[in-house]
């Protein structure tokens, strides 16, 4: 190959990258749009949601102002729920049980829907982001955003947002073989429209019966537990202690996460109480869990992840003794 020819492919290695650089950033602007929109946006819409073998068809309204971000979804097929969600609480209504499941939500307020991340700077590690065909969704035109994992450590995303307010309109969660695992859709949508409080409220029979999760955050120990190997891009986000107002012992929670896939590992004394672990993992639709017993505690490990990355954290827990702040 002549110098002449070898300048040529350098040239036009160098403009593919930088196509390929320009592509990833406005991916990224997408994300960034579709992160956006719940926050600014108020909409009313169907959507279905498939997991697993199950679909479900849910309405949900959601309303921006200033009290944050309020939403209620409410079941249209199957069992009959309502979920109440507002900043730091959910509320669950069962109307067939005419009772109330009030619930204080310390470790994630995500509101629906939750598929993106607060921070996106840290996807590359992971993920190769770009750009896919628009496509027709609740009567609105789409734009296409799809997240390819780099690994088996994480699922990949096809996202659909809507090219006018930038809403999650579909999304799928797809596995090594491009196969949907997890989906969801809005089959009917309106958006900036005004939403009544009452709206947002559940609709309960009188007499309804109140369970109120009591659950206090507890102060964190110097002995505690840490996954020593992580899958590239994952690193600890989240770490508090649950007291249960019924119950005495402590449950220490740890969230992994690479800004998109979370992993949660929950952490309980057995104390004298015999308990076995799950012989083999567990799988639900997309969700995967693990159990072991690690120095007289029962360690539970699950998420929204492949069986690969459940089976190395898990594997890589190890009791520590580290610094109180």
């Amino acid at each position: 190959m002549t110098p002449l020819s070898l300048s040529r492919v350098s040239l036009l290695a160098v403009l593919s990258l930088a196509a390929a650089a320009a592509a990833a950033d406005e991916a990224r602007d997408w994300l960034m749009k579709i992160e956006r929109a719940p926050r600014e946006l108020n909409y009313d819409g169907v959507f279905v949601y498939r997991h697993g073998e199950r679909l479900d068809t849910l309405r949900i309204v959601h309303k921006v102002d200033a009290k944050g971000v309020q939403e209620r979804l409410t079941s249209l097929n199957g069992r009959p729920r309502e979920i109440v969600r507002s900043a730091g609480m959910v509320q669950c209504y069962l109307p067939d049980e005419n009772s109330m499941l009030i619930e204080h939500n310390k470790a994630d307020g995500g509101a629906f829907p939750s598929l993106l991340p607060m921070r996106l700077s840290g996807l590359a590690a992971g993920y190769n982001l770009r750009l896919g065909k628009t496509a027709r969704i609740a009567a609105r035109d789409a734009r296409l955003v799809v997240i390819d994992p780099k690994d088996n450590y994480r699922y990949g995303y096809r996202l659909w947002a809507d090219e006018g307010t930038g809403l999650l309109l579909k999304a799928e969660l797809f596995d090594r073989a491009g196969k949907p695992i997890e989906q969801f859709m809005f089959t009917s949508l309106r958006t900036g429209i005004d939403i009544p409080d009452e709206a947002l409220q559940a609709q309960m029979r009188p007499g309804a019966t109140m369970h109120r999760d009591n659950a206090e955050v507890g102060e964190l120990e110097k002995r505690s537990f840490e996954a020593t190997k992580l899958p590239p891009g994952f690193h600890l986000t989240t770490r508090l202690v649950r007291k249960l107002s019924n119950r005495d012992e402590k449950i220490e929670h740890l969230l992994y996460s690479d800004g998109l896939a979370s992993v949660s590992v929950f952490i309980e004394h057995m104390g004298i109480k015999p308990m076995k672990a799950m012989k083999h993992p567990t799988r639900m639709g997309a969700v995967h869990a693990s159990m072991r017993t690690i120095d007289k505690h029962r360690v539970t490990v699950v998420g929204e992840v492949p069986l690969d990355t459940i089976t190395l954290i898990a594997d890589s827990i190890k009791p520590v003794v580290r610094a109180i702040e």
